[in-house]
C-alpha cells in the first residue's frame, strides 16, 4: 500500500502481486513497469486515480482493478500474447503515445473485467499510436481519437477501427 502522497522521478518496477494504491496522489515523471515477459499474472488495484509519465505492461496477464483508473503520457503493452484487463466503468487516459504490440501468431487481448460492460480508455487527440494485432473487446474510446488496430479483431468497441494493409496493384506494359 502506498503512502498518501508518492512522487517519483525514477523508474519503478513491480514484479510481485498485488500492487495496491488506495488514497492520496501517486504521480511522477518516471515510469512504472508492471511485471516482466513470462512473469506471473499481476493485479494493479487502483482505488484512487494514478498519474505518471510512462506505464509499461510486460506481464502475460495484468488486471487494473478498482475505480481509480489512470492518466499517463505513454502507455505500452509490450508482451505479445498478453491480456490487459481494465475495470468495467473506470476511466483510463493516455495523452502522448499508445503502443500495443501483439503479433499475427500471438495477439494481445485488451478487454474489460465484465462482458458487455465497457471501460473508458481515452487516447487524446494528437497522441501517437502503434497498435498491432490486438483483440479489443468492450472498450469505449469515444472521448478521444480513433484507435487504429492493424490486423486486430474488435468486439463492442467504440471509436476503434481495423487498419488493413493496402492492396498491391501491378500493371503490365506491352509495347
Amino acid at each position: 500500500k502506498q503512502s498518501p502522497a508518492v512522487s517519483e522521478t525514477r523508474a519503478l518496477t513491480k514484479t510481485s502481486n498485488p500492487l495496491t494504491y488506495e488514497r492520496g496522489t501517486l504521480s511522477g515523471t518516471g515510469s512504472i513497469q508492471i511485471g516482466a515477459a513470462g512473469g506471473t499474472p499481476m493485479t494493479m488495484s487502483l482505488l484512487n486515480s494514478m498519474s505518471f509519465d510512462k506505464l509499461i505492461v510486460a506481464n502475460p496477464i495484468t488486471w487494473f482493478s478498482g475505480s481509480g483508473g489512470f492518466n499517463v503520457n505513454h502507455f505500452t503493452g509490450s508482451a505479445a500474447g498478453s491480456r490487459i484487463i481494465f475495470q468495467s466503468g473506470s476511466r483510463y487516459t493516455v495523452t502522448s503515445s499508445l503502443q500495443l504490440l501483439g503479433t499475427a501468431a500471438s495477439n494481445m487481448i485488451f478487454t474489460t473485467s465484465l462482458a458487455n460492460s465497457s471501460s473508458i480508455f481515452t487516447l487524446k487527440q494528437g497522441a501517437a499510436q502503434d497498435v498491432e494485432y490486438v483483440i479489443a473487446t468492450d472498450i469505449n474510446s469515444g472521448e478521444g481519437q480513433t484507435i487504429w488496430d492493424f490486423g486486430g479483431t474488435l468486439t463492442r468497441t467504440v471509436n476503434w477501427n481495423v487498419l488493413t494493409a493496402p492492396q498491391g496493384v501491378a500493371y503490365t506494359w506491352v509495347s
